[in-house]
């Protein structure tokens, strides 16, 4: 069976998600289990192509991470996530989620900070998962942009090392080891 590294190569996976990857070789579900960085896992769920659902689910765990960062009168980003967690459990419709997009693209307008901008797009990201598998993984990256631009320079570091293992964490909640187990197998066949 083909490594599990150079299958990412081949997808044009980042450098740096394939050189992590390269001890693994084909444990996949060990991979899974051990990465620290819930972009890398929701970049990898989408070119196996995993459920756009949990995919959804995923990216709007991820980017409640960021919620933290917006100031206390924006409601908007989260009422977002809220439709696109709808529309991932089957309650919601896509209709109502570009309705929020656009609510969404009001607030990045008038963010007053990068902090707040990085934490809207982290909202935008993972309603635009809907339609695209790709933009889960931003979802999880704004989150972690946000958490870095808020905290201050001393700890700014560990800022970034919590949010990205707490955003793996929660791509592993959604979107188990065994789901992504069963999807490599029929990627590669």
């Amino acid at each position: 069976m083909q490594p599990f590294w150079q299958w990412l190569a081949e997808v044009d996976a980042q450098n740096d998600v394939v050189e992590w990857a390269r001890p693994y070789e084909a444990d996949l579900p060990k991979l899974w289990r051990e990465c620290p960085r819930g972009d890398w896992l929701l970049a990898i769920a989408a070119r196996l192509g995993a459920e756009r659902n949990a995919l959804v689910s995923a990216a709007c765990r991820c980017a409640r991470l960021s919620l933290a960062h917006l100031p206390e009168d924006e409601g908007r980003p989260e009422d977002g996530l809220e439709a696109a967690e709808a529309w991932s459990t089957g309650e919601g419709d896509a209709e109502a989620c570009g309705e929020h997009k656009d609510a969404i693209s009001q607030a990045l307008d008038e963010a007053a900070d990068p902090a707040t901008g990085a934490a809207i797009i982290a909202s935008m990201s993972a309603l635009d998962a809907i339609d695209d598998p790709d933009a889960a993984a931003n979802a999880a990256s704004f989150a972690i942009q946000a958490a870095v631009l808020d905290a201050g320079d001393c700890a700014m570091m560990e800022a970034m090392r919590f949010a990205q293992r707490r955003s793996a964490q929660l791509v592993r909640e959604a979107i188990s080891a065994d789901d992504i187990d069963a999807l490599w197998p029929q990627e590669r066949a």
